[in-house]
């Protein structure tokens, strides 16, 4: 298939004078305010999306102050490669993809999307890549100062409510980083976070089945202090495995603590726990422990949550260390589940990774005799 390049610069600029003629002066106006008085973030020629570009356009929502811009393209590829291909992944350069942030989602009609985070010239876009036959389309906002009501405007327009993900980073540390620490180089932006706590460390975040939910400041950080519960040691504050073997010690009295994230799938029988692979015919359910190995990258221990609500095509988990945000606790991280009948007329249940970092390896459950895997 033939694939011309285009000049994210270009699309936006021309997007932008569109809508501005369009729209007549008080909205142009209305928008200039925002985007100028609060230096907005900017593409520069660098970076480049691949696929021949059929639409392009930005309209105004919030109240005229939030732009949504979005690019159909001509690509019948997946949406990782078309990621991969149009932005970096290291940190070191202007314009990248923030590795940890990429999350599937299913868009209200059905159709396959990608969500993730981007870093542009001096600022962070949040994008959502839709599938649709041949094409996609790539809805994208600024996010940060420059777009404070973003978030929510975007999700509203687009129908979703985005994933919830690990990167909690503001524009300003994640600037001063990338100009003052010569080591970013080379490294993901995952890899590039600060190891340093923020100032929100052992913040109450709420709670899921009376089991109380801490912030740990920064996904990096490393409190080296251990917590207990009613004596038992559930591991160091407030790591994402800490909540979850206090919470199956204050809920099924299973004492699970001991390692990072990406051993407890392997090594859950000796745990006491049942455990069913990702596409397993058994159905998670709430209260069940889910968990990633992580991708093998560099200083990826895993991530481990407890699995809250489970509907027909997604489940939600409450965790810790994942934002260090409430959203930790109030089950707004949401994964896509599909639900497949097999050949042997089991219906079976694959769910999405808590981000492309962080693909679903299975979820556990306490043994009632002997344990077993459930496939």
């Amino acid at each position: 298939m033939k694939r011309e390049i285009c000049s994210k610069l270009a699309v936006i600029m021309a997007a932008m004078l569109t809508t501005s003629t369009a729209l007549g002066a008080s909205s142009e106006d209305a928008v200039g305010r925002q985007l100028a008085s609060e230096q907005a973030p900017s593409a520069s020629m660098d970076t480049v999306w691949q696929g021949l570009t059929l639409e392009q356009g930005t309209r105004l929502i919030g109240g005229d102050l939030v732009p949504l811009m979005h690019v159909r393209l001509q690509w019948d590829g997946e949406l990782l490669d078309w990621l991969r291909e149009s932005y970096s992944a290291d940190s070191a350069v202007d314009e990248h993809y923030l590795d940890d942030t990429v999350a599937s989602v299913t868009m209200p009609d059905g159709k396959a999307a990608l969500s993730f985070l981007s870093w542009e010239g001096n600022g962070f876009f949040r994008n959502v890549l839709v599938a649709d036959g041949e094409t996609v389309t790539l809805y994208r906002t600024p996010t940060g100062s420059a777009n404070r009501d973003g978030i929510p405007m975007f999700e509203q327009a687009l129908g979703i409510t985005l994933p919830t993900t690990a990167y909690a980073d503001s524009e300003l540390e994640y600037a001063a980083r990338r100009a003052d620490n010569n080591d970013l180089a080379g490294l993901s932006a995952s890899e590039a976070r600060s190891p340093l706590a923020a100032s929100g460390f052992g913040t109450y975040l709420g709670s899921f089945d009376g089991v109380s939910i801490y912030s740990n400041g920064s996904n990096g950080y490393d409190s080296k202090q251990s917590n207990y519960y009613n004596g038992y040691r559930t591991g160091l504050k407030w790591q994402c495995v800490e909540f979850t073997s206090r919470y199956f010690k204050a809920k099924f009295n299973r004492q699970i603590a001991g390692g990072n994230a990406n051993s407890y799938y392997s090594s859950a029988f000796s745990k006491g726990l049942n455990r069913a692979p990702n596409g397993s015919s058994n159905k998670p359910r709430s209260g069940n422990l889910l968990c990633s190995a992580g991708n093998n990258s560099k200083g990826n221990v895993g991530h481990c949550a407890i699995i809250a609500d489970v509907g027909s095509d997604s489940v939600k988990v409450v965790e810790q260390n994942w934002s260090n945000s409430t959203s930790d606790a109030n089950k707004s991280h949401k994964l896509a589940m599909k639900a497949k009948k097999g050949k042997d007329g089991a219906t079976r249940y694959t769910v999405s990774g808590f981000s492309g970092s962080y693909p679903i390896q299975g979820w556990m459950w306490p043994c009632s005799g002997q344990c077993r895997e459930y496939k």
